[in-house]
């Protein structure tokens, strides 16, 4: 908890009235940066006809954001406030300080046939404070709360109903308490809002803040920062003010308060992080708080870049990837079954990164990232029958400027001309057109065709080859010498066609504990055969002569579920089913660099990563991070953006390596969730945390709004792709229409 400054300690020179306060420095000014954040109001109190004008006027792409929120037992807002309804209404306050000692409502009672009143009974963290009756008009109640009862975080109220009426055909709902206003107070506190929470003077170098709450910014420190330097100026006896830093892990430090009316953030211990800067305010009805000529201190330009990994040589570049895998299906990842000998003797061989995520858990969207290094939000291909702009630059493009011979394969056409996957391939071969039958999707007729290509008419040139295999992705088809894991006495009626995995997807079958278990065991067959193809390629480049300096990249375009939070298949949720990959690097020789590979990454980093070991530099706007140069900022700041598809709506996330926000926007971008996951506590994403830690989640959605406000112009447009009868045929074969 930051702790306020007394405004009144303040040097005259930053009293309000009659003082001109400094001069404007020298230098730019940082106030775009802080005007691009959110003022929350104080957690101790919820205006709900406040909340109703925000959330219908908000032009925000997610969920507003409150440090107050209402859990259960609520009818919705309207204009005059709302409706408790049932037998109880549970609230959540997060609490930047644990001051109050009140409860505070302003309510009425629902009109009971018999003219009663209504009996509310108040309990504060499962401890009952007292009862209080309301009749049919406003009335402002208050109940005092004992000391020790409140804490400063998460706080649980619950207002009990003596009755609640089972509601008409007007009003169906079994109305209880009417309520304009609730809060957690000080002694004699208004429960009236005064001033804007929030105002920025472009003009005046300066943005004020009139209401008791916490102004919370995003920042990327640049590296050659000191120090954000800024004047403070208050009015209002008993005014407080404090500021600290955020960090991505959820941790609080407090910044020394203002000397002589200007405060100093120190940011040397942040450079190249992601951070945020927090302003609490603590006001009395009239109170103000302006910051103003905020400056950034620096020392001139940062680092200029990571020295590259290696001597500019140019060795073969081969990247495979098996659609749909999910690395804990892997040998190397843990897996019990054999269902990867293969590949895990060639991590034996590699780097296996363990905590890569594809930002996009449906093929047509995470292809481009991983093949040009852009997030979606930049590349914006994000709907079915969109294809990637000419003007973006793939790592085929960026490796034939360097000579490379770059020749593509594929299986799927989510990945393929028709989405702009072939942009840079000299030659790009989509298996489906020259395949019938199960080879349309056959891991081992592919490889064949790679094979044949890699056997023939290869001159001097180094060669990129890539490979996108449909297994272990649906249908869940194994030839019988890979279907090894199935219960022999199974005799119900899954099978792996993609007309019955489809509609199991859908929820059109459901299916018992047995028939999962055997969905399942169908895919890690289809697993174990595409394991079976990637080995067949390796004995092909060790034969050819061409393994030994060979750099090679396996991972996958996203994950599966198998029913972890109530869904099957891909596309739908950001869980972490949906969202892992293997990600293998095997350098040339074998070779082994130090580096983490426990750190968080994603698809977005290999066109980094393979640039660098080939000693090139990144052009932008690629994104991403070479995985075997030093980290530039501490592997714990790292952000990755998260979406799903459109299906109603899209759930966007944003993820660090210990937390994970998810945020359902849905298509009227009225109402929606927030949710926040603690992934190092609780990995299988059981327990939504964002009511106990209010800070970080609004921080984080935060950062994810300030990225998707940039979506109306991303770099690559995402065009709208032509879609032949045959890929038509072919899309729906593997259940994409």
């Amino acid at each position: 908890m930051l702790a306020p400054t007394v405004a009144g300690l303040l040097a005259g020179a930053v009293l309000w009235q009659g003082c001109s306060g400094p001069e404007r420095p020298a230098g730019d000014s940082w106030l775009p940066v802080l005007a691009d954040g959110v003022f929350l109001d104080a957690g101790n109190w919820i205006d709900f006809r406040q909340r109703h004008q925000e959330i219908a006027q908000t032009r925000s792409i997610l969920p507003p954001t409150f440090l107050a929120t209402v859990e259960s037992g609520w009818g919705g807002t309207e204009s005059w406030g709302g409706w408790g309804v049932g037998e109880r209404t549970e609230f959540r306050f997060f609490l930047r300080r644990s001051a109050a000692s009140e409860l505070a409502l302003t309510c009425r009672a629902a009109r009971h046939p018999d003219g009663r009143s209504q009996t509310v009974t108040a309990t504060v963290n499962g401890r009952k404070i007292g009862t209080f009756e309301a009749g049919r008009k406003w009335r402002e109640k208050r109940l005092e709360i004992p000391a020790g009862v409140l804490r400063t975080g998460d706080n649980r109220l619950s207002l009990g109903y003596a009755f609640h009426l089972g509601g008409d055909e007007r009003d169906p709902r079994p109305l209880a308490l009417a309520i304009e206003r609730v809060g957690l107070l000080e002694p004699g506190r208004s429960m009236e809002p005064a001033g804007k929470g929030l105002e920025v003077d472009k003009e005046g170098d300066a943005l004020s803040l009139g209401r008791t709450g916490t102004f919370l910014v995003p920042v990327r420190v640049p590296g050659e920062a000191r120090a954000l330097e800024l004047s403070v100026r208050t009015r209002g006896r008993g005014a407080s003010f404090g500021a600290g830093v955020l960090s991505l892990d959820g941790g609080e430090e407090d910044v020394p308060p203002p000397a002589d009316g200007r405060l100093r953030i120190d940011l040397e211990a942040y450079h190249g992080r992601e951070v945020f800067l927090l302003f609490d305010a603590d006001l009395p009805a009239g109170g103000r708080i302006e910051l103003r000529f905020p400056r950034l201190m620096a020392d001139g330009p940062g680092d200029a870049g990571v020295a590259p990994t290696s001597d500019g040589s140019r060795p073969d570049v081969v990247m495979i990837v098996l659609d749909a895998a999910r690395p804990d299906h892997f040998g190397v990842y843990g897996y019990h079954r054999d269902t990867t000998p293969v590949i895990d003797r060639l991590a034996a061989e590699s780097l296996a990164f363990r905590n890569v995520v594809s930002e996009c858990s449906y093929t047509a969207c995470s292809m481009p990232n991983l093949l040009a290094g852009l997030s979606f939000w930049q590349h914006g291909l994000v709907l079915q029958g969109q294809r990637l702009g000419d003007e973006v630059q793939t790592l085929a493009e960026m490796l034939s400027e360097l000579g490379y011979l770059t020749l593509g394969f594929t299986g799927n056409p989510n990945s393929s001309r028709m989405t702009g996957s072939d942009q840079g391939f000299d030659e790009f071969h989509e298996i489906w057109r020259v395949a019938s039958g199960r080879d349309r999707t056959h891991p081992g007729f592919l490889t064949e065709r790679v094979i044949e290509r890699l056997e023939r008419d290869l001159d001097e040139r180094p060669v990129f080859l890539m490979t996108h295999y449909v297994p272990p992705h649906e249908p869940y088809d194994p030839d019988p010498r890979f279907d090894l894991f199935g219960d022999p006495a199974y005799a119900g009626p899954v099978t792996g066609e993609q007309s019955f995995v489809g509609a199991v997807f859908a929820h059109e079958i459901e299916l018992d504990a047995a028939d999962l278990a055997e969905l399942v065991a169908l895919y890690d067959g289809n697993l174990r055969m595409a394991d079976h193809a990637v080995g067949r390629l390796i004995e092909a480049l060790q034969r050819l002569g061409r393994w030994r300096d060979t750099l090679l990249v396996l991972t996958s375009d996203h994950g599966e579920a198998f029913a972890e939070h109530g869904h099957l298949g891909h596309n739908s949720t950001i869980h972490e089913e949906m969202l892992r990959v293997p990600l293998i690097l095997r350098l040339p020789r074998g070779e082994r660099v130090d580096t983490d590979l426990d750190r968080l990454a994603s698809l977005g980093d290999l066109v980094p990563t393979i640039l660098g070991r080939l000693g090139q530099p990144v052009p932008p706007p690629t994104r991403g991070a070479d995985l075997l140069a030093p980290a530039p900022a501490p592997i714990s700041d790292r952000l990755v953006f998260l979406r799903s598809a459109e299906e109603g709506g899209t759930i966007f996330g944003v993820r660090t390596p210990r937390w994970k926000l998810m945020a359902w926007a849905p298509v009227a971008r009225r109402g929606g969730w927030i949710r926040l996951f603690d992934l190092m506590q609780d990995a299988a994403e059981s327990r939504d945390l964002a009511a106990e830690h209010r800070l970080l989640q609004a921080a984080l959605a935060q950062r994810l709004e300030r990225v998707l406000r940039g979506r109306p112009d991303p770099v690559a447009g995402g065009r709208e792709a032509e879609i032949s009868k045959e890929e038509e045929d072919m899309l729906r074969s593997l259940g994409y229409l």
